[in-house]
């Protein structure tokens, strides 16, 4: 018998299928998630389409040089998460306010 819609149903093992999906990604935000001062800071970077549906989500960690770089300038990190997934920023970034 099969189960209910919205109810857990039991997994069957199958060999291993390929699905390729192509998304376009045109926007993204980030969250400062945390911060131990004079460390690190894990960044929470969601990826957009064009209708604003969040495609991909990734956990990024500045150290280092990176970390001590950021200091007082948000623009920074929305340039370093830019470049570490290599998107190019279009214009003015059109952020509403800091790195949150």
């Amino acid at each position: 018998m099969f189960p209910v819609p919205n109810q857990k149903a039991n997994t069957i093992a199958i060999q291993g299928y390929q699905q390729v999906v192509t998304n376009t990604i045109t926007n993204f935000s980030v969250v400062v998630r945390d911060v131990i001062l004079n460390t690190r800071a894990t960044l929470v970077v969601q990826c957009y389409d064009a209708s604003g549906k969040v495609i991909e989500t990734k956990t990024m960690v500045l150290t280092g040089a990176d970390y001590q770089n950021w200091g007082a300038d948000d623009q920074y990190i929305i340039n370093y998460v830019a470049i570490q997934l290599g998107f190019t920023i279009l214009g003015a970034t059109g952020a509403t306010g800091p790195v949150a």
